[in-house]
């Protein structure tokens, strides 16, 4: 009888830590888009909350088409683990974050756009990593998860484009 790994081997804190960097990354890069759409304070509010809405489902679609697609990390691990594999890999996302806060604070520059989509691809692609060393190192298994890094950034663009038309 084969036994499951169901965590990744991190302690309560840090797994309690990187599901708040997730969403608070993406709650001040939603905001940041919001306002850049429309300055209005309504807009700003439900963009953010739709914008992290978004975001947790996204996360939780990767995490499931990563353990549905790789047959070795299901023997591996549970989707508990996979999710929190994601959630840590999206901690690479606040780095993205504090440099559009900076660049919209100090330089008046409406970046966010640009720095989460450069975050949400560094971030799926660091996961997809991971992913492959949990899988034996089998260079195909990244495949999927970068493909579902890219799908969610393409997504958050058009989120942000659909969101600027029902604004103007």
């Amino acid at each position: 009888m084969e036994s499951t790994v169901t965590t990744t081997g991190e302690t309560g804190y840090a797994r309690f830590l990187y599901p708040v960097i997730f969403l608070l990354s993406f709650g001040v890069m939603s905001l940041l888009s919001g306002r850049a759409i429309d300055p209005g304070a309504g807009f700003v509010v439900v963009f953010t909350l739709v914008g992290l809405m978004l975001a947790g489902l996204f996360l939780c679609g990767l995490a499931g088409l990563a353990y549905a697609t790789n047959l070795r990390l299901r023997r591996t691990c549970d989707y508990r683990a996979v999710l929190e594999l994601y959630a840590r890999g999206f901690v690479l996302l606040l780095p993205f974050t504090i440099l559009a806060l900076t660049g919209e604070i100090f330089l008046d520059w409406s970046i966010a756009l640009v720095f989460i989509q450069a975050g949400i691809m560094t971030s799926g692609t660091f996961t997809a990593l991971e992913i492959v060393k949990l899988s034996d190192s089998k260079a195909s298994y990244i495949i999927v998860p970068i493909l579902g890094a890219f799908s969610f950034s393409i997504a958050w663009m058009l989120f942000c484009a659909a969101a600027q038309a029902v604004a103007t």
